[in-house]
């Protein structure tokens, strides 16, 4: 569902460990292992990078993190041979401390790998980033709804559509139109548009999608 190039999870790794390194201090050990392993994937040299994470991850400052890039490593192959299995156990550590890039690669993972193909466990992982008011795991739950889950509900398609753009998504105009602006008529989308305005987060008392959507009468 989401792929990348090598350039592009370079650049994704290097971004988290910047993070990283603001989290600590900039004085101690834990701050000089960061830069070096920031070093060590600018320059592909993954296996000493893994090496010094796997330390980290040991750490309950930087594990979070540390366990979310060592998922990536395992994930593509970086200095190591491709194991999903093993990616996935990092994964999951990460996303346990509520680090939304582990929940949104793990639905990813379980709905695109034929080898690990499970929609129940693709659709919770997103679900759970969707709490955290994620918007990708938003727009990736309207898709379910309109391509995965049978029969297909219009009704939580168009709401996760919604909230998905209420939270930052850039829809290109010819898919939200095919999605959402011509399935429902103006006034019953601007009715829908209010009502999840006045939403604090997704899953508030006005957005509760843990039950479908009434929009009976609005057709």
């Amino acid at each position: 569902m989401f792929n990348f190039s090598k350039y592009e999870i370079k650049k994704r790794l290097t971004n988290i460990l910047s993070i990283i390194t603001f989290i600590i201090c900039g004085s101690c050990l834990w701050a000089e292992n960061i830069f070096d392993v920031n070093r060590l994937i600018q320059n592909e040299e993954y296996t000493q990078a893994r090496i010094i994470l796997e330390k980290l991850s040991k750490n309950d400052k930087t594990k979070t993190e540390a366990n979310y890039v060592l998922g990536v490593i395992y994930n593509e192959g970086l200095g190591v041979k491709q194991d999903f299995n093993k990616a996935i156990i990092y994964f999951k550590k990460a996303a346990d401390d509520r680090n939304i890039d582990a929940m949104i690669t793990l639905g990813s993972l379980f709905v695109s790998q034929l080898e690990l193909q499970d929609i129940r466990k693709s659709y919770s992982w997103f679900l759970k980033a969707a709490e955290l008011g994620d918007a990708q795991a938003l727009f990736a739950l309207s898709g379910f709804h309109q391509l995965y889950i049978f029969p297909p509900n219009k009704s939580y398609t168009i709401r996760f559509a919604l909230l998905a753009r209420k939270n930052g998504w850039q829809f290109s105009e010819d898919y939200f139109n095919k999605t959402v602006v011509e399935q429902i008529s103006e006034k019953s989308l601007t009715k829908l548009n209010n009502q999840l305005q006045n939403c604090t987060k997704p899953f508030g008392r006005l957005c509760d999608i843990s039950k479908p959507l009434e929009l009976d009468n609005f057709y």
